[in-house]
């Protein structure tokens, strides 16, 4: 029952919650010597510095816009184009003259940029890693800790090359528009040796084991994961080898549940019982579970597949989940196990 419940939990979206921490000395920021002005103080989140970045972004001639519906954060500075998503460890920097080769190029020039600590919306603003941003568009940065400064050094070609791309962002809304989930965007799929067959959106992708490692940190995380465009839909699957699914399905439950409560005692939870889907009983778990700034909506489902658990799970954040929920839903009930 451990495994089982191991299992489980490690198929959960993670989001990490970090202490805030506003700096007591206040700690100014500089670009080749020019003292930079912000209307809110920075934060230190694990040793590590957030601004409110725009200002930045800016002197060094790149254009910020932020995109509500997926929480994302878009830089753009000619062919330097940065994505930083709420709450995610990571910065996507794309080499591209425009949006449309993001999607058209096979040999993509993509950067994969790790942060130590991930954007944060802290009263009501948008606060990022000034290091990593700044690096990622060309500057140096280094830490005066006798004056509690940070120092950025950019070259005047650099920052004179201000931004010409307009219209890079306008494509990106667009695009992500146009995919919001619909009903009939839906496609059969058969997946674990064609004994699992169920809708997948026809947009979704398998998603990369560097981003799997971000979403899902346990090392028994889920071996395939399909996920949308901004990998903040998700549906993962595990079918484990050595862990047997003959244990009785309503204490399964019971103690699921209870984990659930002991570990997450302000989740709210929709259900949680046994099914029959298309022929074969499934434990069902349906709950809101807290992270960072939000709460995650989770719908999973456990089944027997050749006398081993599978454990089938979907989660998005609670402001996606009144679109997705029904789709969710549908997913589930149309999940067919051999």
């Amino acid at each position: 029952m451990k495994k089982i419940i191991s299992l489980v939990l490690s198929a959960i979206l993670f989001v990490s919650i970090v202490p805030v921490v506003f700096a007591n000395d206040e700690v100014k920021v500089t670009l080749n010597g020019q003292n930079i002005e912000f209307d809110q103080p920075s934060v230190i989140i694990n040793g590590r510095t957030l601004v409110p970045i725009r200002v930045v972004c800016e002197k060094l001639g790149a254009d910020v816009y932020w995109f509500e519906p997926e929480e994302t954060v878009v830089i753009v500075k000619n062919d330097v184009k940065l994505l930083l998503e709420i709450g995610r460890k990571y910065i996507g920097k794309f080499g591209v003259k425009s949006f449309s080769e993001i999607h058209e190029n096979e040999n993509l020039d993509l950067e994969e940029i790790d942060l130590d600590v991930p954007p944060q919306i802290i009263s009501d603003r948008t606060l990022l890693p000034i290091r990593a941003v700044c690096e990622a568009l060309g500057a140096e940065i280094s830490w005066n800790e006798e004056s509690n400064t940070v120092e950025i050094a950019c070259s005047e070609e650099i920052i004179s090359d201000a931004n010409r791309d307009f219209d890079f962002f306008e494509d990106f809304v667009k695009y992500y528009d146009e995919s919001a989930p619909t009903t009939d965007k839906l496609d059969k799929v058969k997946i674990l040796s064609d004994k699992v067959e169920l809708l997948i959106p026809k947009s979704f992708v398998i998603m990369s084991e560097s981003m799997a490692k971000i979403k899902y940190p346990s090392e028994r995380r889920p071996k395939l994961i399909y996920t949308n465009k901004r990998a903040s839909v998700n549906i993962a699957f595990n079918h484990t080898e050595n862990v047997s699914m003959n244990s009785n399905l309503p204490k399964v439950v019971d103690e699921l549940k209870t984990t659930f409560e002991n570990l997450y005692p302000s989740a709210q939870w929709y259900r949680s019982g046994i099914e029959n889907i298309n022929g074969k009983d499934v434990a069902v778990l349906e709950l809101l579970t807290p992270a960072i700034d939000t709460e995650i909506y989770n719908l999973i489902w456990l089944s027997n597949l050749d006398g081993k658990l599978l454990i089938i799970s979907f989660n998005c954040t609670k402001e996606k989940m009144d679109d997705w929920k029904p789709i969710a839903e549908q997913i589930m009930y149309s999940c067919q196990v051999q």
